[in-house]
C-alpha cells in the first residue's frame, strides 16, 4: 500500500470550501490563550516568545494586573454570550504562569469563575515548566480545578539540550520534581483529575522511541502531545522533512506496539478516529473553524490571533484591539485579521485531489496555517509537513488494515464529506 494508490480516491473538500458564504461569527467552543505573565524563570533556547524573532513582551507588563484581569473576564463573557458559545477553555500561558503571585492568581481564577458562570462549560488549564510547583500551588489548583500541562522534552539529555535556565543549566531535575508533586497529589486525592499531561517539542534529531518509553515507563504518563516546531517554507532546512517523517512514524510504531488504550497521543488518537469512524468529518474546513475559535490576550489586554502565529505574522498582534475597548466581533472584522483569515482558508492545488485532505486540512490539523506560508506565495503552498503527514497517515491505514479494518471502508471514509 502506498500514498499513490490511496490518492486514487479524489477529495471533495476544495469545492465545499469555495462554496461557503461569509461566516457568521458564532461558535460552539472558544479557547482563550491568556498571557498572564510575560516573563519566565527559565530560558529555553527555542522559545518562540523570548528567543526567536518576537519581542512583544518588551512592550507589555510582566504580569497581568487586577484591572486587566477584570476587563479580560468581562470581554470573554461578552464574547461568549454574543457568539453563542457553550464551552470556554482558558489557557493560562506565559512566560511561566506561576511567576504570578499566588494571591493574584487565586483572585484571577475567582474573577473568571464568577464572570463566566453563565457558560455551560468552563475549563481552566495551565501550561507550565513545573519548576515552581509546591504544596500551596497544588491547593490552588485543587480549589479552582486548574488542569496542568507540563512542558517536557524527554529524558534528561534531551530535555536539557534546549530547556535551560538563565545560567544555561538544564531544568530536567526541577521539572520532574514538580511532575512528581502533581502525581503524588493525584494519588492521595488532593487533585481529582485523572492525570498530568505533557507537551514535548519535537526535535527530529532525537530518538522518538526513547522519548516515548521514558514518558510511559519511567514517568508513568498517560497523556502526551508532540508539538511540531513552528517553521514555514522560508526557514525549513534541507533534510528536515525526512527526519521528521522518520520521527513521527517511529513514534506511531512505539505507541501502537505498546497496545495500551489508556495512553493517548493527541494527534494520533484523533487521526485514527477520523479514519475509522470514531468522529464525523466536518463538511468543510470553514465549517470546522466556524464551530471553534482561538485567540490570545496579552498581559496588557491586547487581543491577537492564536499565539502560534506570533512569529510568522507579528503584525496581527498589533492591530490596537484591546479588551477594554473592542468586542471580539470587532477584532475579527478588523481588515488585517479578516483578510488573513480568509486567505488562510485557501489550499494549494495539490490538496484538491489528495485523499488525505479531509483529515489534515492542508496540514492545519497538526498545527497552523503558518506551516503553509512563504513570502513569495503567501498561503499558496502545501504544508511544510505535507510529505510527513502523508507517510504517517499511510502508516495508520496499514496498521488498521493489518488489524482487520476493510481498506474499502477506509477509502470510503476518506472520500466522504459527511
Amino acid at each position: 500500500m502506498n500514498t499513490q494508490v490511496l490518492n486514487f480516491y479524489p477529495s471533495k473538500r476544495a469545492a465545499a470550501v469555495s462554496s461557503v458564504p461569509e461566516r457568521e461569527l458564532k461558535w460552539d467552543r472558544m479557547e482563550v490563550i491568556l498571557k498572564i505573565t510575560e516573563r519566565c524563570n527559565i530560558n529555553c533556547t527555542y522559545c518562540y516568545f523570548f528567543n526567536l524573532q518576537n519581542d512583544d513582551y518588551k512592550q507589555h507588563p510582566a504580569y497581568m494586573s487586577a484591572d486587566t484581569i477584570a476587563a479580560t473576564a468581562s470581554f470573554i463573557a461578552q464574547a461568549a454570550k454574543q457568539g453563542g458559545v457553550q464551552e470556554v477553555q482558558l489557557d493560562l500561558h506565559g512566560g511561566e504562569p506561576m511567576m504570578m503571585k499566588k494571591a493574584r492568581f487565586e483572585e484571577m481564577c475567582s474573577v473568571f469563575q464568577e464572570a463566566l458562570a453563565g457558560i455551560p462549560k468552563v475549563r481552566i488549564v495551565m501550561q507550565t515548566n513545573a519548576t515552581l510547583i509546591d504544596d500551596e500551588w497544588i491547593s490552588i489548583f485543587a480549589k479552582y480545578d486548574v488542569g496542568i500541562g507540563i512542558s517536557l522534552d524527554g529524558p534528561k539529555e534531551y530535555h536539557d539540550k534546549f530547556r535551560v535556565d538563565h545560567q544555561g543549566r538544564g531544568t530536567y531535575d526541577s521539572t520532574i520534581a514538580g511532575l512528581r508533586k502533581l502525581q503524588a497529589a493525584i494519588a492521595d486525592k488532593r487533585l481529582t483529575y485523572g492525570g498530568v499531561g505533557v507537551i514535548c517539542v519535537v526535535d527530529p534529531e532525537q530518538d522518538a522511541r526513547a522519548i516515548f518509553s521514558h514518558f510511559v515507563h519511567d514517568l508513568g504518563l498517560k497523556t502526551m502531545h508532540f508539538l511540531l516546531p513552528m517553521i514555514d517554507h522560508d526557514n525549513i532546512k534541507p533534510g528536515y522533512k525526512e527526519k521528521m517523517t522518520h520521527y513521527l512514524c517511529e513514534l506511531f510504531s512505539a505507541w501502537t506496539e505498546l497496545g495500551d488504550p489508556q495512553v493517548t497521543i493527541r494527534y494520533f488518537r484523533r487521526m485514527l478516529a477520523l479514519l475509522l469512524g470514531g468522529e464525523k468529518f466536518p463538511e468543510s474546513y470553514t465549517k470546522l473553524m466556524a464551530n471553534n475559535t482561538a485567540y490570545t490576550i496579552a498581559s496588557n489586554g491586547d487581543i491577537g490571533p492564536a499565539d502560534d502565529l506570533r512569529n510568522t505574522f507579528p503584525h496581527l498582534f498589533w492591530t490596537g484591539a484591546n479588551v477594554r475597548d473592542t468586542t471580539l466581533e470587532e477584532f475579527y472584522r478588523h481588515p488585517e485579521i479578516s483578510s488573513h483569515n480568509e486567505a488562510a482558508l485557501q489550499r494549494h492545488e495539490t490538496c484538491d485531489s489528495c485523499c488525505w485532505s479531509q483529515i489534515c486540512d492542508g496540514g492545519d490539523f497538526v498545527g497552523t496555517e503558518a506551516f503553509r506560508y512563504s513570502r513569495s506565495n503567501a498561503f499558496n503552498n502545501p504544508s511544510v509537513y505535507c510529505d510527513t503527514l502523508q507517510a504517517l497517515m499511510t502508516k495508520m491505514v496499514e496498521f488498521s488494515v493489518g488489524r482487520g479494518v476493510s481498506f474499502d471502508y477506509i477509502a470510503h471514509r476518506l472520500n466522504q464529506t459527511a
